[in-house]
């Protein structure tokens, strides 16, 4: 039987899926895990953790579910045990008009079996146009950028800037085209850890931003890195960034960084110059025509 996992069954599925994905579900309302199991009284044998959204385009705003992880224990492998998952998880979605719902899974090598799960329900992948890693701050902490004792005093923390002053950041950013619908970034500033996010300005300009979601457990996301400067001044910022979750969070604290495939990976791996990105591809679930 399928079930619903909220914060009192956390615990049960601790050895199926990575403890910041069950933080996410129990300090995040948006989502949401479900799991299979013979009864309540035995381990899981499936979990997925998913969030809902809303996207918007040309022809206005649709909700849409993004999967962020699924797991199946080994012992309940090649036995149906995920598809009855998946097959409620899809009930769930219609019951909620979600339209769309997208995948982004990591792999190595040519192919990996979870695309190829996703695949028979009906999933089409497209190229891998982004990479993602994890990396404990204690394994950039010798770089010569972090260790630097330069700091602008253009750069601010955006705790230190109003709620309506950091909708002014990320409008002006839209304005000038650094920032797409597909960043999906919001213009409230308590959505993130506003104590390590950070930002430059100079003359009402927008010349750098960092913006850290989180904490996960031990884990920070981090979301974006960009603005209308030159990469040095995004570089900075981010290198500040990364000094502020070192004071708040420890060097053991972990972040997990999604990055596309063009300078801006260049930015990153500076700061994290011993990570290795593991290309993402991302998959669709597209609605039936009626």
């Amino acid at each position: 039987m399928w079930i619903e996992i909220d914060e009192t069954g956390l615990e049960n599925f601790r050895d199926l899926v990575p403890a910041e994905e069950l933080y996410r579900i129990g300090k995040d309302e948006d989502y949401i895990g479900i799991g299979y199991t013979r009864s309540n009284n035995k381990p899981p044998l499936a979990a997925m953790v998913f969030k809902t959204d809303m996207e918007e385009d040309e022809e206005g705003e649709y909700p849409i579910i993004d999967i962020r992880y699924f797991a199946v224990a080994e012992e309940a492998r090649m036995n149906g045990v995920f598809t009855g998952l998946f097959k409620e998880f899809l009930e769930l979605a219609d019951n909620d008009y979600i339209g769309l719902i997208r995948a982004d899974i990591p792999y190595d090598g040519e192919y990996d079996l979870a695309c190829k799960v996703l695949e028979d329900f009906g999933f089409e992948f497209v190229p891998a146009e982004q990479y993602e890693f994890i990396e404990t701050l204690s394994k950039c902490r010798k770089n010569p950028l972090l260790a630097s004792k330069d700091k602008s005093s253009d750069i601010a923390a955006i705790s230190s800037l109003t709620p309506g002053e950091f909708k002014e950041v990320i409008s002006g950013l839209v304005k000038s085209g650094k920032i797409s619908d597909e960043n999906d970034l919001s213009a409230n500033r308590g959505d993130y850890d506003i104590d390590t996010s950070a930002v430059m300005t100079e003359n009402g300009k927008t010349k750098a931003l960092v913006l850290v979601r989180g904490p996960y457990g031990d884990m920070l996301d981090l979301v974006y890195a960009g603005g209308e400067g030159e990469n040095e001044d995004i570089t900075a910022v981010l290198r500040e960034s990364m000094r502020l979750a070192a004071a708040k969070y420890g060097w053991s604290a972990r972040v997990h960084v999604k990055i596309k495939t063009d300078e801006g990976a260049g930015l990153m791996m500076k700061i994290f110059p011993d990570a290795r990105p593991i290309p993402v591809r991302r998959g669709y679930l597209y609605p039936e025509e009626e």
